[in-house]
């Protein structure tokens, strides 16, 4: 047996079991998390929050597709012996800042056109406004971490991105009843976790980018 076929077999169970856990949080978090949303907020504000919800599902997709496409070619790379993995790395990289160029526009008018856009009653539109843009931001952050992510993949430590947002889910749920709790029901305190949460999980992706694959940097001139 091969050592590769040895760690993949010991990883194996490991990626398994965080799978169905971060599964589990997500389906509880949500479960409690909706109700307890709903009678905090009330009809009219709660509405807002999967409507802000869309960008992150919005950003699931795109980044899923992006993983998809890079992830066996950037193994590849990093397995041959002459490989050159910067240069699929970059493309991913530099895919996702066009990506962003082209979004910041429509976001932009998005959120300038808001309230007409959208039925938004006027107590809570400087809440909506706030949530939306946060949620546009963190949209734009997500975008980055499947870029980053890849090292995970590539070492097969699915693991460790399935405790991270074991982490993410668990801290949202505590932050937003926190911030309800001390300072009250609004809708801004969703946007504002999200966006904290989002960049930090970045931040984690990026660490551990530069832990399993310290040969990757970002230049422009790798860029095929």
């Amino acid at each position: 047996m091969s050592q590769t076929t040895r760690q993949f077999k010991d990883q194996l169970p490991k990626n398994a079991v965080m799978a169905v856990l971060s599964f589990v949080t997500y389906s509880i978090s949500a479960a409690w998390l909706t109700p307890y949303l709903y009678k905090n907020l009330g009809a009219v504000a709660y509405g807002l929050v999967p409507l802000a919800g869309l960008f992150t599902q919005y950003a699931s997709i795109i980044t899923s597709q992006i993983s998809g496409s890079v992830n066996r070619f950037l193994v590849i790379e990093l397995q041959k012996p002459d490989g050159n993995p910067n240069a699929v790395f970059n493309v991913s990289f530099a895919l996702c800042m066009i990506l962003v160029m082209l979004q910041l526009p429509v976001f932009g008018l998005g959120l300038y056109y808001a309230d007409h856009i959208f039925t938004i009653p006027r107590a809570l539109l400087s809440d909506a406004l706030l949530l939306l843009g946060c949620s546009a931001v963190s949209f734009l952050v997500n975008l980055f971490c499947p870029v980053f992510s890849v090292s995970l993949y590539a070492k097969n430590r699915l693991d460790i991105g399935a405790s991270i947002c074991v982490g993410r889910l668990s801290v949202r749920l505590l932050l937003i009843v926190l911030c309800f709790s001390v300072l009250g029901p609004k809708l801004r305190y969703i946007g504002y976790v999200d966006l904290l949460l989002n960049i930090f999980s970045l931040l984690i992706s990026i660490g551990f980018w530069r832990k399993f694959t310290p040969g990757l940097h970002i230049s422009m001139r790798e860029i095929d």
